[in-house]
């Protein structure tokens, strides 16, 4: 019970903070114009306009580009929550945990546990990248 009244609190104190935000930036709110007030032209006008500015700074970066495959029907894509997929390195396990946290996992009530990180690591990713190849991932 307890847990819940914390996770409820966060979550409330998380949407005070982005009315807050939205209040005091008000470039914030309205930097995506609603299709359903400002209609759908507005909107591919805003899009456009960021994928301008996008492609400008791409330019600037001198950064290179990676051909997308001609047909994405024929590919196989896999999506990993990495936190969740494989746990490749034990010794960052315990890493930048609240006491509260460390008092529930030592007790094994894990499922209370706001935020709680479940051990994946991109070491994990890379260890399973056989399993990822018989699936058939491209």
């Amino acid at each position: 019970m307890v847990n819940s009244f914390l996770a409820l609190t966060r979550v409330f104190f998380q949407f005070v903070l982005v009315l807050a935000l939205a209040s005091l930036f008000p470039i914030l709110a309205t930097a995506l114009p609603d299709a359903s007030k400002d209609g759908i032209d507005k909107v591919k006008t805003w899009s456009k306009s960021r994928l301008t500015k996008a492609e400008e700074e791409f330019s600037k970066s001198k950064g290179e580009r990676f051909d997308s495959p001609k047909f994405w029907g024929e590919e196989i894509i896999y999506q990993i929550q990495v936190d969740r997929f494989n746990n490749g390195d034990i010794h960052n396990d315990d890493f930048n945990l609240s006491p509260v946290q460390i008092r529930e996992i030592k007790s094994g009530h894990l499922f209370g546990i706001i935020n709680y990180r479940h051990g994946g690591d991109l070491q994990g990713v890379i260890q399973r990248l056989d399993y990822l190849k018989d699936l058939g991932i491209t």
